[in-house]
């Protein structure tokens, strides 16, 4: 049996500690932490707050590589680029998502310049060594693109199809199910305290998630379908992970945090859908046309 796969799995497992060392180092070093005992989950009292925290990193990174790795056998684009492009849009998720309006769960007692500057740089501290990680990869793990592959580049459409044009049905999908899903109550949040705040970071997480399929999707080299599955597994499982930590460190919260990642997965797969529709039928009329 050849040991270079067992070394590569290794140097990639190093990476991924490498990377939750680094995240956790920048956020040790933020002065405004939020003090431990206000967290009370049932593994934070029987583990302590620094493993769970080390845990949930390594399963945060650790999904990034993965995905990274999954997505180059079917990315038409060079290993650095397909890096490169998967780093920003963790990155760009992570400092959106830290943004969302829920004070409770910050040092803070109200929304302000405060809690933005400081969840701000909470964001940066997880999007910086994400980004790291994946242009890692794409230097040193990824194999170039293969004939296969470069056979079955994205058509033109992919190709002509301005970047920004996902990004209303992104906005428009996400923004407006997770606005109506606060109001409904299925997702606890600010709303009824920060009405405005919270609908704008509702619609800019839909950005978020549609400038991230932007800049994936010229490199997929496979079917909408394909794309749109590959989206949810990337993006919408990192999401899932990222929220979670909230549910790993506050007791009886973790099936709260579970369904909003559904729905905004759910919502960002038929927001794509919608596009790759959209442009289906596009060129269908200039074909026809």
């Amino acid at each position: 049996m050849s040991l270079r796969p067992i070394r590569r799995s290794a140097a990639v497992a190093a990476l991924v500690l490498v990377a939750a060392v680094a995240a956790i180092a920048l956020h040790a070093i933020v002065p405004a932490a939020a003090p431990e005992e206000i967290f009370d989950s049932f593994l934070v009292r029987t583990l302590g707050f620094p493993f769970v925290a080390s845990l949930y990193f390594i399963l945060l990174f650790a999904h990034c590589s993965a995905s990274t790795l999954r997505f180059s056998r079917r990315s038409a684009a060079s290993p650095a680029r397909t890096g490169a492009a998967l780093g920003a849009g963790f990155a760009l998720l992570y400092m959106v998502g830290m943004q969302e309006v829920v004070v409770e769960a910050s040092p803070f007692a109200s929304w302000g310049r405060e809690f933005v500057a400081y969840q701000a740089y909470m964001g940066f501290a997880d999007a910086l060594p994400a980004l790291l990680l994946c242009l890692a990869l794409g230097r040193f793990f990824l194999a170039p693109v293969r004939a296969a592959v470069s056979a079955a580049a994205p058509d033109e459409t992919k190709r002509a199809a301005p970047f920004l044009s996902p990004l209303p049905f992104f906005m428009l999908a996400v923004g407006s199910v997770r606005t109506a899903s606060n109001l409904l109550g299925v997702i606890a949040s600010d709303l009824a305290r920060y009405p405005l705040q919270t609908a704008v970071w509702n619609f800019a997480l839909g950005a978020a998630f549609g400038l991230s399929y932007a800049i994936i999707r010229p490199l997929h080299a496979g079917g909408a379908r394909r794309l749109v599955r590959d989206l949810a597994l990337i993006y919408g499982l990192n999401w899932a992970i990222f929220n979670a930590f909230i549910g790993l460190i506050f007791a009886g919260v973790m099936p709260q945090m579970l369904l909003r990642s559904a729905i905004d997965t759910a919502a960002m797969a038929g927001a794509a859908l919608l596009y790759e529709r959209r442009v289906a039928v596009n060129r269908e009329a200039r074909h026809e046309g």
